[in-house]
């Protein structure tokens, strides 16, 4: 017998203190004997059964440290680009406009456009402030959030980096 017959034999018996001592057993043995990386693709995998095909806090910052550009002069920039409180602040303008998307959905996005699109703009905005990027920036992942031919459908800020 697997782990997972096991489970499946006996959940349906089982009381929900029960499932939750099981899951409590099964995550310090899997702590024990897995990397920090391998916990959180299994945690990834998790919520993506349980969860609703959007980020929420954890997964958006885990995800948005992953993301790093070098711009024209070679010099590394790591994400976050936008500090939580000026994403919410962004978010509160526009989620009428991107709703189903939530706001953790948004920030990944946010970095992301930021990231991969940092050099292209200013080459072709040489002369824009900061803050005319940043407009710029919220108006590409506005409009990537609202691209309804994508595989996702509409989760597709979860789907596309998980």
């Amino acid at each position: 017998m697997n782990l997972v017959e096991l489970i499946t034999k006996y959940q349906t018996d089982a009381t929900p203190e029960q499932m939750v001592q099981v899951t409590k057993i099964i995550g310090k043995f899997v702590a024990m004997h897995a990397t920090d990386e391998d916990l959180l693709l299994l945690y990834k995998d998790i919520y993506g059964v349980v969860g609703n095909g959007h980020f929420n806090d954890f997964f958006a910052e885990a995800q948005i440290k992953k993301m790093v550009f070098e711009d024209d002069k070679e010099v590394e920039h790591r994400a976050p680009y936008y500090t939580m409180a000026k994403t919410q602040e962004i978010y509160e303008t526009v989620k009428d406009e991107i709703r189903p998307y939530n706001q953790w959905d948004f920030a990944v996005v946010l970095n992301m456009v930021y990231s991969d699109n940092y050099n292209l703009m200013k080459k072709w905005f040489a002369d824009d402030s900061e803050e005319q990027l940043m407009d710029k920036m919220v108006d590409l992942a506005v409009n990537w959030l609202r691209d309804d031919d994508n595989p996702y459908g509409h989760c597709k800020a979860w789907g596309y980096f998980n």
